[in-house]
């Protein structure tokens, strides 16, 4: 088991120990044309905006953020989940600008866009062996500045299966709920 890498911040500023939020998909006509978009929420409260694919092909992008929670559960770490919570470190100014800010927030957006390119190559990720170590190490490459470069490769590759398996059946049944684990450092889901 790793070390939050929260674990000295004040309660009020670390991840929640275990997370449940559900995904629903509503079609949107603001924006002209038929627009699948998905809400996620904590219990009633949503959490950022509603996300469509930003794509002519639907691919359900509109599930990423299943992925960061799937970083926050493993690798303890994902500025955009601390933003989307509102769990950033203000404690300490240095943590929250390089850790929590904007540079670690889109250095994470791109790492997931990325891993999101490379898993049409890989069947989606189906199994840890269909993740290359090539990928991984990109991954580590983008972010070895950062706080989670303390992360082994086999805790990154965790963290990206775990991400696809539930991005895999929310996706299919149009909605679910995702649990994150960050004590038993696993993300699962319930899909009806």
């Amino acid at each position: 088991m790793v070390i939050p890498f929260d674990q000295a911040a004040p309660e009020a500023e670390r991840f929640p120990r275990r997370l449940a939020v559900s995904f629903t998909e509503h079609i949107d006509t603001l924006d002209g044309p038929l627009l699948t978009r998905v809400q996620m929420w904590r219990g009633e409260a949503a959490l950022g905006d509603a996300l469509d694919d930003n794509s002519a092909d639907p691919d359900a992008y509109r599930y990423h953020d299943i992925f960061h929670l799937a970083f926050m559960a493993v690798l303890t770490w994902s500025p955009v989940m601390r933003y989307l919570l509102n769990v950033r470190r203000n404690y300490d100014p240095l943590i929250r600008r390089n850790e929590d800010g904007g540079r670690a927030i889109a250095i994470e957006e791109g790492v997931t866009a990325y891993l999101f390119a490379m898993a049409r190559r890989h069947g989606y990720f189906r199994s840890l062996a269909e993740i290359p170590i090539e990928v991984v190490d990109t991954c580590r490459d983008m972010t070895s500045h950062l706080e989670v470069s303390d992360r082994s490769g086999r805790d990154w590759r965790a963290a990206i299966h775990a991400g696809y398996e539930v991005f895999r059946d929310v996706s299919a049944a149009g909605g679910g709920r995702v649990m994150a684990d960050l004590d038993d450092q696993t993300l699962t889901c319930e899909v009806s």
